[in-house]
């Protein structure tokens, strides 16, 4: 992620973007925490994840941990 595709995000997706770009593996709760919609459902937070999507070479990846419970990732392709 470049330092311009961070800048154009709102500040719960750059949050979020903080979080996630380790690579490993985070769930709704842990990324709805990181984008700061306390209160809110968890959709909220993974909402935010979504808009990272718009950055050209990432993609957010999802897993199952059992359930309807998911886990979630960004990955880039390689350049």
């Amino acid at each position: 992620m470049s330092e311009t595709d961070i800048i154009e995000l709102n500040e719960g997706a750059k949050r979020v973007a903080d979080l996630m770009q380790d690579g490993r593996w985070h769930d709704a709760e842990d990324i709805r925490i990181a984008a700061g919609t306390d209160g809110e459902p968890a959709s909220e937070g993974l909402r935010r994840a979504r808009e990272l999507r718009d950055i050209p070479g990432i993609d957010l990846e999802r897993r199952s941990k059992g359930g309807r419970l998911f886990e979630y990732r960004l990955t880039r392709e390689p350049f």
